[in-house]
């Protein structure tokens, strides 16, 4: 059994005895973006178990750019993975806890963030926990600008990278019992009582124009028009994040007043003049084409070593 199945990547796949993973191949069980997922096996009699060898396999067939992170100074959202890789730079981290007013859902159908989000939390009812990967330096190894496209990522520092425009988002957090704290490296922005981001946007070219960026591992960008900007070598899944605002005024003149363009595609219907703020993940993959020849290259395999016991 498993949390989940991408098309016939069934739980028994994973006990066949076929360890060949290449994509495409039909060896290999897996669960879909799954926020917690799991693999059980039953094992028929109870086992007294000693050891579990765990073994991992990258597809040959995985295509990894040369590409390197552009030049200037920016930041991304931290995924759970981790930073992105980096080269002749190390990716700087900072942290900025916001206390916001979310109420538990009454059912499934109206969440405050994506059941599969793969941001760097903790994401709870008392706040959020922003996790940040901050490029604090000019160039690195790379003086290559950012491709044309359809995106935002943070500010960092008092000007954008070459093509984008500046622009921010003003979140009111918490009036009573406010814990917000902020430390490490920060997109430009105002940490008080209250959360304003800055970010750099672009919408110089189409989103379904696939660009270049580093594809060893995942990241994050922000939405910015109509759906996700495309990367080669990369599958995209968008993500929302509902900041729960205490905010008394809610009107439309209001609202629009803690934007500042370009920012971010944001919806504020949804949750009645909160602000849900879209990113897009980035997976690692080697079409976009079928999600599941994207996310399967990667191939896990559990040895659990155990013999019969006889405790009751």
């Amino acid at each position: 059994m498993q949390s989940s199945t991408v098309e016939f990547r069934s739980a028994n796949l994973a006990v066949d005895g076929k360890t060949f993973a290449q994509s495409g191949e039909d060896t290999c069980t897996h669960t879909k973006f799954d926020a917690e997922p799991w693999w059980r096996v039953d094992l028929e009699q109870r086992h007294l178990i000693y050891g579990i060898e765990i073994e991992t396999h990258w597809d040959d067939q995985v295509k990894k750019t040369s590409v390197q992170w552009p030049s200037g100074q920016y930041g991304l959202p931290e995924p759970g993975t981790g930073c992105p890789s980096s080269n002749g730079f190390s990716w700087q981290k900072g942290h900025r806890y916001e206390s916001l007013v979310y109420k538990i859902p009454y059912d499934s159908k109206v969440t405050d963030w994506s059941p599969n989000i793969k941001l760097r939390g903790p994401l709870t009812f008392d706040g959020l926990h922003h996790n940040f990967c901050i490029k604090d330096n000019e160039s690195g190894n790379t003086t290559s600008d950012w491709p044309q496209g359809s995106y935002c990522i943070y500010q960092y520092g008092s000007m954008c990278p070459k093509g984008f425009k500046s622009g921010a988002i003003k979140m009111i957090d918490k009036r009573e019992n406010n814990e917000n704290t902020a430390s490490g490296a920060l997109p430009k922005g105002l940490y008080n009582e209250n959360t304003q981001f800055f970010f750099c946007c672009r919408q110089d070219s189409s989103a379904h124009v696939a660009i270049s960026l580093p594809n060893d591992r995942p990241f994050y960008l922000f939405r910015y028009g109509e759906e996700c900007q495309n990367v080669k070598g990369m599958v995209q899944t968008e993500h929302f994040l509902r900041v729960a605002e205490d905010k008394m005024n809610r009107s439309s003149a209001y609202l629009q007043s803690l934007l500042l363009a370009p920012h971010p595609y944001v919806d504020l219907k949804t949750f009645e003049g909160d602000v849900a703020l879209y990113y897009c993940y980035y997976d690692i993959c080697t079409t976009s084409s079928e999600i599941y020849k994207c996310i399967d290259f990667f191939h896990l395999l559990i040895k659990v070593i155990s013999t019969p016991s006889k405790l009751s």
